[in-house]
């Protein structure tokens, strides 16, 4: 079994945070221009556990929409 190029690993770590980068990027705008007021009355309300959770399915949210999208 070959081990990888150090070169191809460092590069492909890039690129993951790359896409994540861009992926977090994309979440924000989608946020704000659906959600942002709903959001913040929701942040005055909660504590951190549940901003937390409140996050969490934002995030699951989103990603079914990209699905929708593709």
């Amino acid at each position: 079994m070959q081990r990888p190029d150090p070169i191809d690993n460092a590069e492909r770590q890039r690129r993951h945070v790359r896409r994540k980068q861009e992926t977090h990027s994309r979440l924000q705008c989608w946020i704000s221009n659906r959600h942002m007021e709903k959001l913040s009355q929701l942040g005055v309300a909660l504590e951190d556990s549940q901003a937390s959770l409140i996050e969490q399915a934002i995030d699951l949210l989103y990603h079914e929409e990209l699905e929708r999208e593709a």
